[in-house]
């Protein structure tokens, strides 16, 4: 019996061949792998013989990495050539998961008589004119994959929708309560969305999109379009117009995914469906050929509308790269799991057919491939991420990767071609001859990978062993796990002086309160060292596990950049991208990740507490509780805001000073340009409506706090311990 959860449908790739056996529908296996069935007929009939593919997949993976693959061009292409050359057909049975569908009830068939006294009242639906219960519709969804994004139509209530920006339409008379769809809006998202759509009134100007916080519903900001009625000759110009900048302005402000309504199609713009629909389709996908948003969700209450955009869907995917879920550009069946494939041979079939197919079938489609580590040891964990992006080639190449983690060999299964044009892309990796600094653009699986396997040492390590896992380090140093303070490469040092130099800033020295006593112009660097703490760098890298797991757990999710965070309330960016990472060089680019905004930060401290420091790590709770953001751990962007901390500011003594170069995990980060901060405890809820540190409605938390107002330098601040690494000590004196 085949799993209940799961759906299969069955194709037949075959040529018609043999006479009138052609079109003869040959009896099946029960869908099992291992279950060969045979069938004699009559002379000059068929014999039909289930395929044993247990020899050629090794597992379950295997399995569904070869259904995918049959399913696919390349595979149905491979199948046709063996039929020819074998003279016979393959009939092969899918196994899939179909894809989850919301439907609503629908009511009973038996009407319910109304009592005496009672009049039967129809309900409107939100699209449509007094329809009744009974003509309810059932919930529908459909999606597709553009330029590695998902699309998704659904019949729903937009009002219901979770993503970052939900948008919004109204009249030229800013009556949020006159279109059907603002009025659900303000509904849902109550006082606090009302009452900044009504100041967005007088701040307007002439912009043709007002953004306004979420409010109770469930984004972050809310984009209401202001359109006029179709019968206006201009309206019919403007509007893929501001369709475009709707979707530039969703970009440009870091937020990942945008729900929309069929906009205009009421009574009282009256858009045309059908064009309506072909207008916002083709906007997204000029808007997804640009990157940044990880999901697009039209929501249409009514059938008609759900049908428009389901044709203009279709109509537009296709000639921008749209793909399905095998990502050939192939229908979507559900998630391929599985497949068993029979084979129906006469007499013209040549002998030992069966294992010719399973042989064809394994040299095509699952041809292996292992790519030898020169080096042989663990790959740096920037190095793996660029092998998975060119395996992946975002999702349109079917492959199968594993790398070893402690050799660092690679072992790559998959159709023929496309192994070797990956293995000739990989191997300029592992010679370090390809830049890794870059942004990882890699699939779920690469960081559902860094975020299960062992957590390993960093490549730069000299008195620890580098690349290597952190338990079998951890076994041979039992005796002496004390951690080392050593000398740096040449590289190593001339990239912390560069970012020490590249970040200071002259014109702020001695300016503000914390920098009394200061008046020196330069800064002369002594040496460079680093510090090696397996305990420390072990804890750091389990939490750095659990933002990797962050997005391998859901495809769509990422963390914005922290030049791209709108502040809270405030449509406008903060200041730019953090200083020391647009002006770090290449050796220390090479371990970090930006896509979680894991960077290099600054930190002044003082001479009695870098023992401690260096073996205990930072601890936000012997942070003074009058610091500006609360007691939390400090990075600074800027050298010159660490050199303000090396000593007391009542005290300033000449000689040699100490400020460290530590990692730090900002994650999401909490935008605060408020000039009297709170003193946190800890982050902010992420609820636009709390954004308390002592939140108790389990909403998610922000994983830091970035002080960007009116101050002369920004705060980065954290406060976990294990979201900071103390990584380089750099000596120096004041000039």
């Amino acid at each position: 019996m085949s799993d209940p959860t799961s759906s299969e449908d069955e194709g037949d790739f075959c040529s018609s061949r043999s006479g009138g056996h052609s079109g003869q529908r040959s009896p099946m296996s029960n869908g099992h792998v291992n279950s060969p069935s045979r069938v004699n007929t009559s002379r000059g009939g068929s014999v039909n013989s289930g395929l044993d593919l247990t020899k050629i997949c090794r597992d379950e993976e295997d399995t569904r990495l070869l259904a995918r693959l049959l399913k696919c061009s390349k595979g149905k292409e491979v199948v046709s050539e063996l039929e020819e050359r074998l003279c016979c057909k393959l009939h092969i049975k899918y196994k899939t998961k179909p894809k989850r569908r919301l439907v609503t009830k629908r009511p009973r068939s038996r009407r319910c008589q109304p009592q005496a006294g009672c009049q039967s009242l129809p309900v409107r639906l939100f699209g449509g004119r007094g329809a009744s219960v009974s003509e309810t519709p059932d919930y529908r969804s459909t999606s597709t994959i553009i330029n590695n994004v998902e699309v998704k139509v659904k019949q729903g209530d937009i009002a219901k929708e979770t993503a970052d920006v939900i948008v919004n339409v109204v009249g030229p008379d800013l009556d949020f309560q006159k279109s059907l769809i603002s009025k659900s809006l303000c509904k849902a998202g109550g006082n606090t969305l009302i009452k900044a759509l009504k100041d967005s009134k007088t701040k307007l100007g002439s912009s043709r999109i007002i953004t306004t916080v979420g409010g109770n519903l469930n984004c972050q900001f809310v984009f209401t379009l202001i359109l006029h009625p179709w019968s206006d000759v201009n309206a019919q110009k403007e509007f893929p117009q501001i369709v475009d900048e709707c979707f530039q302005l969703c970009i440009q402000s870091g937020m990942s995914s945008i729900s929309l309504p069929l906009l205009g199609c009421g009574r009282m713009l009256q858009y045309p469906i059908q064009t309506t629909a072909d207008v916002m389709v083709q906007s997204a996908c000029k808007a997804l050929s640009k990157g940044g948003l990880q999901g697009i969700t039209f929501v249409q209450y009514s059938p008609p509308e759900y049908d428009a955009m389901t044709q203009a869907l279709s109509q537009n995917s296709g000639a921008t790269g749209g793909t399905g879920a095998n990502g050939e550009g192939d229908s979507d069946d559900g998630d391929v799991i599985g497949c068993s494939i029979s084979v129906s041979t006469f007499s013209k079939t040549r002998p030992n057919v069966a294992s010719r197919i399973i042989s064809g079938i394994e040299d095509r489609l699952l041809c292996t491939e292992t790519i030898q580590n020169p080096q042989n040891k663990c790959l740096p964990l920037r190095i793996k991420g660029r092998i998975h992006e060119v395996a992946s080639k975002r999702g349109q190449w079917h492959i199968k990767l594993d790398i070893d983690q402690k050799t660092g060999n690679i072992e790559l299964k998959g159709e023929r071609d496309y192994i070797r044009k990956c293995k000739h892309e990989i191997i300029p990796l592992l010679s370090g001859t390809v830049n890794t600094s870059d942004q990882l653009k890699c699939s779920p699986e690469f960081w559902s990978s860094l975020a299960h396997e062992y957590t390993q040492t960093p490549p730069y390590w000299s008195h620890f062993p580098k690349c290597r896992p952190m338990p079998e380090v951890f076994k041979l140093f039992q005796a002496n796990r004390q951690p080392m303070v050593v000398p740096v490469d040449r590289d190593t040092d001339a990239a912390v002086r560069s970012l020490v130099h590249s970040t200071w800033q002259k014109e702020n020295v001695g300016q503000g309160r914390d920098a009394v006593g200061l008046s020196h112009t330069s800064l002369k660097i002594h040496k460079v060292e680093r510090i090696e703490n397996l305990g420390l760098f072990a804890k750091y890298a389990i939490k750095r596990q659990e933002f990797f797991r962050a997005l391998s757990d859901d495809e769509t999710y990422h963390f914005p950049k922290i030049e791209d965070v709108l502040p809270t309330g405030m449509p406008m960016q903060c200041r730019g991208p953090i200083d020391t990472y647009t002006k770090l060089t290449k050796p220390l680019k090479e371990e970090i990740f930006p896509e979680i905004n894991e960077h290099y930060l600054f930190h002044g401290t003082k001479p009695e507490v870098l023992q401690t420091i260096i073996h205990q790590g930072l601890d936000f709770r012997m942070s003074s509780d009058k610091a500006m953001f609360g007691m939390g751990i400090y990075g600074a962007e800027s050298s010159t805001k660490a050199d303000q901390y090396v000593d007391a500011k009542t005290n300033r003594t000449p000689g040699t000073k100490k400020m460290l170069l530590m990692r730090m995990l900002l994650g999401k980060s909490y935008i605060c340009l408020d000039p009297n901060p709170k003193k946190y405890r800890r982050p902010p809820c992420t609820s636009s409506g709390c954004r308390r540190d002592d939140c108790v409605d389990m909403h998610d938390r922000f994983d830091s706090v970035i002080g960007d107002g009116q101050w002369l330098f920004r705060e980065f601040v954290v406060y976990a311990v294990d979201q900071c690494y103390p990584e380089f000590i750099i000596t120096y004196e004041r000039k």
